[in-house]
């Protein structure tokens, strides 16, 4: 069978490899992670408590949808995550076809390596779906604008403002929205070619898509404004030279590492594409004088992507909950490996190999990253079930945990924060009277005053006796790959058996100390 027939069931075969790349997405049905546990098991007023200081009036907008998702449970942020990144692919997909200048093996190569890039892992915290919808929205709009292109519509392009104008509840793509300018620009003259004639039609004729994010970057600082315990948050720094030489940083973070990892399960991966390539003839392509054009432009939107993110002083990387900054990398990774590899192929024809060896590579890292996040979960249940029944804790107030350790199972490599081990005993114990607090994060005992007074951080009741705190040392064990998936069996259809089984992964020693 000819490689090109594949090109007639294009979103089958995404489907394929976004399914293989995110199923455990989904497996992984009731987990909380980082910020979550200021979600989870909270009433509305504690959710208003966070998000009106958070985001002004546009918190009323949030705590709406997250009081809707709670309701129905940790399983609906899920499944709606799944759903809406691959939508994201199939407008993506669109959007490039209507460029019309990429071939087909273009946007195929572009469109898949977008749907599984290593990047984003943070896209299963429950926190982030607020970002993950209005990325959905960024790319809907962007998908209906390429139909209002064709077939002028006032309605439409109505429609399509207002969109983008709620996407931008993600701040970072007030920035990111420059593609969609140069997009205008591309489909209004055939080229990126600027002149004085033609910058003047194009305003005139897009005033209101050009004056779109300057309106809400206004209503943001006039009604969206940070306050309280968030004041401050996120504060701008577009000055700083170092936010520049950030962007050559995060390329090594957001690029060469997590390719890096990603082919480290190269000894399995080229088994796989050794195989594609028997079956299969060599993938070839069109050598195109604007390849070298494109693979600019990609670095140009990566730099589009991370800017907003280093100017507040956060950098996109894979590691402690800090890919919710990569949010945007996705299109731009795509870009910048696609045409480097076409580039470098026309003097080394190893196109089909590179090409096959990064789409299994990356299938294999999601498959990993998530087993990861679902081990990392298992071990907390595991947490949970021993403390149900230790006496020491159940009788005191302030626990801080020895999780040195316990951290080596986790995903991400992340220390966890307060209010996650405040949240678990939350949970288990069904009130707020517990502090709980990593070792490796303590701060003094004086620091958490300032923050049991908010319901979000798990410990609103929490009453603090210097003579009574408890120092619990956690000792995991090692959990196989057969046990994993075992447990993973009993965690669906055998609920008892899997508590059971569950306090295995762990054991607690507990003593009373004095700080």
């Amino acid at each position: 069978m000819r490689y090109l027939s594949f090109l007639k069931n294009e979103y089958f075969l995404y489907f394929i490899f976004y399914f293989f790349s995110y199923f455990l997405i989904l497996i992984n049905y009731e987990a909380v992670y980082w910020d979550g546990w200021a979600l989870y098991n909270h009433s509305i007023d504690a959710l208003e408590s966070q998000f009106y200081q958070n985001s002004g009036a546009a918190g009323s907008i949030i705590v709406f949808i997250h009081w809707l998702m709670l309701k129905k449970g940790v399983f609906l942020y899920r499944l709606l995550t799944f759903l809406l990144f691959f939508a994201n692919v199939y407008f993506v997909n669109k959007i490039l076809k209507s460029l019309e200048v990429l071939d087909k093996k273009d946007v195929f190569f572009l469109t898949l390596f977008f749907a599984i890039a290593p990047l984003y892992t943070d896209r299963i915290l429950i926190i982030n779906f607020i970002y993950n919808l209005c990325l959905f929205i960024f790319y809907f709009a962007f998908f209906l604008l390429t139909k209002y292109i064709n077939k002028k519509n006032f309605i439409l392009r109505i429609i399509i403002l207002g969109l983008f104008f709620f996407s931008f509840l993600a701040n970072s793509l007030l920035v990111f929205y420059f593609i969609v300018l140069m997009y205008l620009y591309f489909k209004e003259y055939g080229n990126l070619k600027l002149s004085f004639s033609k910058l003047k039609n194009y305003i005139i004729k897009y005033i209101d898509f050009i004056a779109l994010p300057f309106i809400f970057f206004v209503i943001k600082i006039l009604f969206f404004k940070p306050s309280g315990l968030y004041a401050g948050y996120n504060s701008i720094d577009i000055f700083n030279p170092l936010v520049y030489i950030g962007i050559l940083y995060t390329f090594y973070t957001s690029f060469i590492e997590p390719i890096n990892i990603s082919l480290s399960f190269l000894s399995i991966i080229w088994i796989l594409v050794v195989i594609v390539i028997i079956f299969y003839r060599k993938i070839d392509f069109l050598d195109k004088k604007y390849d070298k054009i494109i693979l600019l432009l990609g670095m140009f939107i990566f730099a589009l992507a991370v800017y907003p993110y280093l100017a507040v002083h956060k950098i996109p990387n894979l590691w402690d909950t800090e890919s919710r900054h990569q949010l945007l990398l996705l299109l731009p990774f795509s870009i910048i490996l696609y045409f480097l590899i076409k580039n470098f192929s026309k003097k080394i024809n190893i196109y089909t190999i590179l090409i096959l060896t990064f789409i299994f590579s990356f299938t294999a890292f999601n498959i990993k990253t998530y087993y990861d996040f679902l081990t990392d979960w298992f071990y907390r249940v595991s947490l949970m079930e021993n403390i149900k029944n230790n006496k020491l804790i159940k009788q005191n107030s302030t626990i801080i945990f020895d999780d040195t350790e316990f951290l080596k199972f986790l995903a991400e490599k992340r220390k966890i924060s307060f209010y996650e081990y405040s949240g678990m005993l939350k949970k288990v114990f069904n009130n707020d009277t517990k502090l709980g607090v990593s070792v490796l994060k303590f701060k003094g005992i004086n620091y958490y005053f300032k923050y049991n007074k908010y319901p979000q951080y798990n410990y609103l009741h929490w009453k603090f006796n210097k003579r009574k705190i408890v120092m619990v040392k956690i000792e995991p064990v090692r959990i196989s790959t057969s046990k994993l998936f075992y447990l993973t069996y009993l965690y669906y259809f055998k609920k008892d058996m899997f508590k059971k089984y569950i306090k295995g992964l762990l054991r607690l020693k507990t003593k009373v100390i004095h700080v």
